[in-house]
């Protein structure tokens, strides 16, 4: 009993001279405790044991009987689901529901501060989740769950149930925001005639029904729509704390209760009555969040991102031989798959019998085919180019590199700082000081004429309200977003214009982003274009890299159709071979077609691995007929680019998986540093290095350190992965040269955002000082009110970046294709032959 404390006054019950104990094992220091708790709980008023707690600051203790949590939250204190939710004892990840913005955020996270055990929790906005640390001994996770559940939080186990949970809470938005939409425009409608009638005359009939009416209309918009707002705000003062939303709070509620004192109260309908702006405010309000949770739930989870990367079926092998197609899940370590050619791997496993060329680019960043055999390990995420392949499952699900690389993500995005926008940092004193000067000015005016006082209150709040204040930053971002979409570009998070308009440098991978994501073929030898047909013919269909080169260098050069291939033999690791027309074709390495030996082509194939390149010969009727350069290109535009990025001020770098001596080479043919043979847990320590920075990548390799960095873009041909953890894309099309038009946009979005706060907070000094002076009604402070609102849309609308001549949309006016260019394009990314467009 020494550690114990007494169920109802929480004293030790190490000296307590009569120790009780209830049926339900609650301990306690005496009878009178004991009796108490009975009577209470009798009398359905247990809830005071938790409001003392909220109210008095005393911290929360985990209770021996499970009756105490809720049965929605018992599940969450199994073994096995806190294993898996959590890499050690005391941490889990869990999703939650109801968060609205960054004061939501402010909240949850100072939780650990009033609650014993509870260590620590981290919210994750954008994607809706929370990673909470605790002491197993002191507090159970079922416990925390309920907690958040009282401050009007639900956690759930990222599973369905949490997706059902989201879809739930984005439907009731959604209602809400119907509702006081339907509300705002018929209260706005009676408002026309109210105000028209007391500027030119009305009748007082008339005038009371619109009061009424408008009343009325105004109450679910101010209770039901409003509600969002008051939960924070309550939750918050019940842990002693000022919340971000409380000065909209008081405003909207000032504003409904003055409009109804002046309903019952005015001689003159409609002269102090303004639901319209209270109306209107809340539904803007509502509007903004709305926009911003919906751009937040583009983010992706840690198993939405193996679902995008691995294949949702495999082929298991049986011992007996027969094939059985399942899916990925239902595999197990020590099970046997077939992997076949174009196909990518499910899992990690180690090969047993059969051999191919495995592409590991996009989780390594190689930009090389290697050859695998028995006894070698593939992982999933991989893609056979060549052969089949048996194989032995050795790891599954997120065990698998993939998998861990996921969890990198997760973390990296954790990592990050709280979105902290201007705005936030400037409302936390703005809450206090609208509260303080309103209850001062209150006093003043009570002792002055107590008959205005009432009038000075109200005005305050409702012309200090911080609408204004509130709309400066979602609307400028809002018109950014919108130009920004129409340039080419995605942005996926608010903050990422602040972000990015602070860097300084930017991290590029190399792979697909500064040279072309596949290899590209080139010849010097203008005997080589009169077979372009008969290569055309034996490279296609196949699914190595080399061939989509190959393929790609012939289809410009074809001016006859493509003849017959018959005999088609692959030598693994060594090239093609095969019998076209009236010609015998091989097409391979120079080892295999014995060029190494003929001092004819040694300047040439020195020539070529000089550049980084490798050589490929062609082979007819037995005479060497020339060599390509199989290799990686840079983009047209990325030396520009980087000039221009490097005019702005930026430092630049690349940070590539790739050869370290091929991304030297590249650092030296554009001048800045490069660094290779980097794995995607050392790119997450460059960009951290480098902060504040953004990295540019286009594949799994880079989603770490996309998400580590300060702001991830994705270019435009960027992978599933890569896109869904980017804090920017570029649409399909968008070029590289792109990028410093970004840069410019983000810096000039910020400069509005900063122009429109201190319209905002001018606004507010200047008209809430006369209403401090009494200088200023209710009515002209309704009107001044949403003057505020459209002051900063109307500067959002016509300033920022991205701004661009009427009709000049690039993509609204994007060149069509032609049918045979689409054919060509067609055949170059599915390696195709292009005689069957003929």
């Amino acid at each position: 009993m020494s550690g114990s404390t007494c169920t109802h006054c929480g004293l030790p019950l190490g000296d307590a001279p009569q120790i009780e104990r209830d049926a339900a094992g609650h301990l306690f220091c005496c009878h009178g405790c004991a009796g108490v708790y009975r009577l209470l709980h009798d009398e359905g008023l247990g809830d005071y044991y938790r409001l003392r707690e909220s109210f008095g600051g005393k911290a929360q203790r985990v209770k021996d009987a499970g009756d105490e949590v809720s049965p929605d939250f018992v599940h969450l204190d199994d073994p096995e689901l806190l294993a898996r939710v959590g890499e050690a004892p005391g941490e889990a990840q869990l999703q939650l529901s109801g968060l609205n913005c960054a004061a939501c955020v402010w909240l949850i996270e100072r939780l650990p501060e009033r609650i014993e055990g509870f260590e620590s929790a981290r919210v994750d906005l954008g994607r809706g989740r929370i990673q909470l640390r605790w002491d197993p001994e002191r507090i159970r996770l079922s416990a925390i769950a309920q907690l958040l559940r009282r401050l009007g939080y639900e956690a759930h186990v990222e599973d369905a149930q949490a997706q059902r949970a989201r879809e739930r809470a984005d439907r009731r938005e959604l209602l809400r925001l119907a509702v006081v939409g339907a509300c705002a425009g018929n209260v706005m409608l009676l408002a026309f005639g109210l105000h028209a009638g007391y500027l030119q005359g009305i009748e007082a009939d008339y005038a009371r029904f619109f009061e009424w009416a408008a009343m009325l209309i105004a109450l679910p918009t101010v209770t039901y729509g409003a509600w969002p707002f008051y939960r924070g705000v309550i939750a918050a003062l019940r842990m002693g704390r000022l919340h971000l939303d409380l000065p909209i709070s008081l405003g909207i509620a000032a504003s409904y209760l003055g409009s109804v004192w002046a309903v019952f109260a005015s001689a003159s309908p409609g002269e102090r009555s303004y639901f319209d702006s209270v109306t209107a405010l809340v539904f803007l309000l509502l509007v903004g969040r709305w926009i911003q949770s919906r751009s937040q739930q583009r983010a992706t989870s840690r198993w939405s991102l193996l679902q995008r990367l691995l294949p949702q079926g495999a082929r298991r092998l049986h011992v007996d031989g027969r094939l059985e197609s399942v899916p990925t899940s239902a595999l197990r370590v020590g099970q046997r798959i077939e992997i076949r050619e174009g196909e990518a791997l499910p899992v990690d496993a180690r090969v047993i019998a059969g051999e191919g060329r495995v592409d590991r680019a996009a989780l390594t960043g190689e930009s090389a085919v290697h050859r695998v055999e028995r006894g070698d390990e593939v992982l999933a995420g991989s893609w056979l180019r060549s052969g089949t392949l048996h194989a032995e499952v050795t790891r599954i699900g997120e065990a698998t590199r993939v998998g861990g690389l996921a969890r990198t993500i997760d973390a990296a995005g954790l990592d990050r700082a709280p979105i902290a926008r201007l705005v936030d940092r400037i409302s936390g004193w703005f809450a206090l000081a609208v509260v303080s000067v309103a209850t001062v000015a209150g006093l003043v005016w009570w002792q002055i004429d107590p008959a205005r006082s009432f009038d000075v209150v109200v005005s305050i709040l409702v012309i200090s309200c911080p609408c204004a204040l509130g709309l400066a930053t979602p609307m400028a971002l809002l018109v950014a977003r919108a130009r920004a979409a129409d340039r080419g570009f995605s942005i996926l998070g608010d903050g990422s214009f602040e972000r990015l308009a602070e860097i300084r440098h930017i991290v590029f991978d190399k792979t697909g982003t500064l040279t072309h994501a596949h290899p590209r073929a080139s010849s010097e030898d203008e005997g080589l274009v009169r077979f372009a047909p008969e290569v055309a013919a034996l490279e296609g269909g196949l699914a190595h890299p080399v061939s989509a080169a190959l393929l790609g260098w012939a289809q410009p050069q074809l001016e006859r159709p493509i003849p017959r291939v018959e005999g088609r033999e692959i030598e693994a690791g060594r090239g093609v071979q095969g019998r076209v027309g009236a010609h015998a074709l091989r097409i391979g390495t120079p080892a295999w077609l014995g060029v190494e030996s003929d001092p004819r082509w040694a300047g040439r194939l020195d020539a070529i691995v000089a550049r980084g390149m490798s050589p490929v010969a062609l082979e007819v009727d037995g005479e060497v007929q020339g060599m390509w350069a199989i290799g990686q290109t840079l983009r047209e535009d990325a030396a520009a680019t980087l000039a221009a990025l490097r005019a702005r001020g930026l430092s630049l770098s690349i940070a590539s998986g790739d050869h370290p001596r091929v991304v030297e080479r590249l650092g030296r043919e554009l001048g800045i540093e490069a660094v290779g043979a980097m794995t995607p847990e050392a790119k997450i320590a460059w960009v951290r290095e480098h902060a504040p920075c953004a990295m540019v990548g286009d594949g799994v390799n880079d989603a770490a350190a996309m998400r580590a960095a300060d702001v991830g873009i994705a270019v435009g041909d960027a992978g599933q992965v890569a896109s869904s953890v980017a804090d920017l894309r570029f649409a399909d099309g968008t070029q590289l040269a792109e990028l410093p038009e970004l840069i410019d946009g983000a810096r000039a979005t910020l400069g509005l955002i900063k122009r429109n706060l201190g319209i905002s907070l001018a606004y507010n000094l200047i008209f809430g000082a006369a209403a401090i002076g009494g200088l200023v009604n209710p009515l002209f402070a309704a009107i001044a009110m949403p003057l505020s609102s459209l002051s900063v849309i109307a500067l959002s609308a016509v300033g920022g970046g991205f701004r661009h001549a009427p009709g000049a949309s690039k993509r609204a006016h994007a060149p069509q294709q032609s049918l045979p260019a689409q054919a060509d394009a067609l055949c170059r990314e599915k390696a195709l032959p292009r005689a069957i467009f003929d």
